[in-house]
């Protein structure tokens, strides 16, 4: 007779008897679902977070045709990539090339290098950060949504303005903004028409803007410049970005890039134009130029948060693995019986890898329920609003499904076939030994691996907060405590600087105040400068510190040679530099630089003498990521985009308010706004802090999983061993002899993944410190502190199976057998 059984009953039977498996051994299942939890909620998160990395500037219709123009300075003018070029490039190579089937230009419009500038709406005005001028095509080549208006005329005449909508409700309320018109404080007369409103630019773009006005309101304001934009070869700050017939042309473009240049550029500034295609989805996590639009994210940190997320579930994985085969011998004689009675092998592998297969699911369901509830702490930490939409992104789901397959499955794998491989004969003499000795090798070494990701995650989150506190705590050969940074919007208080100063001065926690250009960690202006000793064609581009006569003394910086600006001395505003260390060497001035004349380019396209009156150290006015570039120091130009005012750490609440009132006196259209800058230099390196915030919650959770998966294994082990310490204690055993029996076993599990641990981490933090032109180094001690907190950790767990099992009552081991 043929007995066949229905699928279906064959499933409810796996099921159950799998259910069944794991209500029987509660504690080895509550190890392997929060070890499973743990990793597969982290996997979850990291996830989401590459996701949103990954997903910048995808959204536009045509960004796989999209491309910008990015420009390498190289000697004299510097060796640096910046994501901008010159205004007339644009419309020339979509003149001069049929693969390029439109352009679009965008520049900060009216704020200098603050990129603030106040707006004005009746007798209100707003301070706004993010304003830009664009070309017509904008919004044709761009999938920004456009609420209002046509995109083809938006910003198609001088003087229209778009607005996002945030922005239209902030200055119109609830009204239609649509045709009302808004002015900016530096040309009050003037009105700007609204003329459309856009939806608010979503966070992944490597842009962000709230307030777009057409470009050719730039030519409108300068009736009387020498040339328009679609003419300039010599000005700068215009990233151009060009949507293409084909992909394949990006060669041929760029070389017609370089003949314009050639045609259009004369020798000596042609080393200011090495431009390259860079495409519009990778300028994110690839882009790393100066003056960037927004600050970009790292490809690096990309692969870093992937692969904590696969050594963290690797980890999860490695416990089931190993618990399920620890506990082979409790199952043996189970697989025996089956076998016995007739049980094919598949049949049993199907059965344990359905064991795997229902742990897995309940693990994936509690994760997705931690992931919701953890996600606002994380989007907190990591600096991101990410969501977990099951029904509108399908990526959740697909790696829901996924990491059920594959944990399930990988983690199920081998103690399916492992256990399904038990010969009924031996199993049921009693020849099968379990615990440490059955499969030794792959234990052993499944245990070092997940102690070698855990001793690199520590040794390099160690590494990365290290380096963290030496950025922000550096000597940067100035002082940046208890400095005040008041942002001058549209040179407001300027004019009347020395006023400003002296009714600030006249509170006596006030030691000094000084303006310049730019900030520190900011952009400045790059000048040519160049010395009598060179030929015509020669001269070095240096970095120019626009400040009045008080900014040194502001800041405290040395003078190595010479003196500060003198008020006294009327040439010292017209003809005086001060030099950096590094400024002198680029210059190839020898002997004493005091007193020597250099010749400094103007913005008529020839050079102002200026004689040398001091030299200050290299001081780090770059972050710390860059190198030390010549520089100079002068009152060159009368624009201050930033006030600096030193103050004493006392009474700061009465000193704030004082400047606060001060402002409002001489500048009562603008809002009152400061920060701190060692606050703003700390800024500088907000992504690396917050990706060592985030590696080292996950490096701990890393370690968690893994110590679980040890007190698992422990967990047996004692088990398995009680007769064998119930004898060592009759025949005289101490407690501390049976600790230590097990510490020896697992400090040589130790000893081997330090070995395995050390050289990874070490190439990984030199590979990451080579983001950094000054850093802390890698010391040894960090190395050995890593391998020593998971060496206890891991003696304290396995220590507190081994007391327990020391301390029982022989007797008890001994009366079964």
């Amino acid at each position: 007779m043929n007995l066949q059984i229905h699928p279906a009953h064959m499933l409810k039977n796996y099921f159950n008897t799998a259910l069944r498996s794991l209500w029987r051994y509660k504690g080895y299942s509550v190890i392997n679902l929060l070890g499973l939890v743990l990793g597969i909620t982290s996997c979850i998160l990291i996830c989401l977070y590459v996701q949103s990395e990954m997903s910048y500037d995808r959204f536009h219709n045509q960004a796989d045709q999209i491309y910008r123009i990015q420009n390498r300075f190289t000697p004299p003018f510097g060796n640096a990539l910046y994501p901008h070029t010159v205004s007339a490039l644009g419309p020339a190579i979509a003149q001069n090339s049929t693969e390029v089937k439109n352009f679009v230009r965008v520049t900060k419009f009216g704020g200098g290098f603050n990129n603030s500038l106040m707006v004005k709406i009746g007798d209100e005005f707003y301070k706004e950060e993010n304003a830009y001028a664009a070309d017509p095509a904008f919004f044709n080549i761009f999938s920004f949504p456009l609420l209002e208006g046509s995109p083809e005329s938006v910003l198609k005449s001088p003087y229209n303005v778009v607005l996002s909508k945030s922005l239209a409700l902030k200055f119109f309320g609830e009204g239609n903004a649509l045709g009302k018109s808004i002015a900016f404080a530096n040309h009050p007369n003037q009105d700007y028409k609204v003329s459309g409103i856009m939806a608010d630019v979503p966070e992944n773009t490597h842009m962000q803007f709230d307030l777009l006005i057409s470009l050719s309101t730039i030519d409108a304001l300068n009736p009387d410049a020498p040339q328009t934009q679609d003419e300039a070869w010599l000005n700068d700050g215009y990233y151009t970005y060009l949507l293409l017939e084909n992909q394949d042309a990006v060669a041929d473009i760029e070389e017609s890039i370089r003949v314009l240049s050639d045609k259009h550029v004369d020798e000596q500034e042609i080393s200011r134009f090495n431009a390259s295609l860079m495409p519009l989805t990778d300028i994110y996590l690839h882009s790393n130029g100066l003056n960037e639009m927004k600050a970009n994210g790292s490809m690096t940190r990309v692969y870093i948060f992937i692969a904590v997320a696969i050594f963290i579930l690797l980890i999860a994985i490695i416990n089931y693995m190993n618990l399920a085969t620890a506990r082979s011998a409790r199952r043996a004689r189970e697989v025996g019986m089956r076998k016995a009675l007739g049980a094919f092998r598949r049949q049993l592998i199907f059965q344990f890898l359905s064991e795997s297969l229902l742990t897995t699911f309940f693990a994936t369901l509690v994760s997705l329920f931690l992931a919701y509830l953890f996600l606002p702490a994380f989007n907190n930490l990591a600096g991101k609003n990410i969501e977990l939409d099951l029904f509108n992104n399908p990526l959740p789901l697909s790696l829901l499904s996924g990491i059920l397959l594959f944990v399930g499955l990988a983690s199920g794998s081998y103690p399916a076939f492992f256990l399904s491989s038990f010969r009924p004969v031996d199993v049921l003499k009693g020849e099968l030994t379990a615990g440490m000795k059955s499969s030794p090798l792959l234990r052993k070494g499944l245990v070092i691996f997940q102690f070698a990701v855990s001793i690199v995650l520590i040794i390099c989150t160690w590494i990365v907060y290290s380096q963290l506190d030496f950025l922000q705590n550096k000597d940067l050969g100035y002082d940046k405590e208890h400095i005040v940074v008041l942002t001058n919007t549209d040179n407001a208080v300027t004019e009347r600087m020395n006023a400003f100063r002296a009714e600030l001065m006249k509170n006596a926690n006030i030691s000094n105040v000084g303006a310049s250009f730019s900030v520190p960690g900011g952009l400045r202006p790059i000048i040519a400068v160049k010395t009598d000793e060179m030929n015509e064609t020669e001269r070095e581009a240096m970095a120019c510190i626009n400040v009045n006569f008080e900014y040194i003394p502001t800041f405290d910086i040395e003078l190595i040679e010479g003196r500060n600006f003198d008020p006294n001395i009327s040439t010292d505003s017209t003809q005086a530099v001060i030099l950096n260390q590094e400024g002198v060497k680029q210059l190839g001035i020898t002997g004493n630089p005091i007193g020597q004349v250099v010749s400094v380019a103007n913005f008529d396209g020839g050079y102002d003498e200026k004689t040398v009156i001091g030299v200050i150290g290299n001081i780090n006015f770059e972050p710390l990521y860059r190198k030390t570039e010549g520089a100079f120091l002068a009152p060159l130009f009368p624009a201050y985009n930033y006030v600096f005012i030193k103050i004493s750490p006392e009474n700061r609440q009465n000193t704030i308010a004082h400047i606060e009132q001060t402002w409002k006196t001489f500048v009562p259209e603008q809002a009152f706004d400061f920060s701190f800058l060692n606050d703003e230099l700390n800024r500088l390196y907000a992504a690396e802090e917050k990706m060592s915030t985030l590696v080292t919650y996950f490096s701990a959770l890393a370690i968690i999983v893994a110590c679980l998966g040890l007190f698992g294994l422990a967990s047996f082990a004692t088990d398995q061993r009680r007769k064998e310490i119930g004898v060592r204690k009759v025949l005289g055993a101490s407690n501390r002899s049976i600790v230590l029996m097990f510490y020896k076993e697992y400090l040589q599990i130790i000893l081997v993944s330090n070995l395995i641990a050390w050289p990874l981490a070490y190439y990984l933090a030199r590979q990451w410190m080579g983001n950094f032109v000054f850093n802390t180094g890698i010391h040894w001690f960090i190395f050995l502190m890593g391998g020593g907190i998971v060496l206890v950790i891991a003696l304290l767990t396995v220590g507190s199976k081994a007391a327990a099992a020391a301390l029982s009552n022989p007797v008890n081991a001994l009366r079964s057998e």
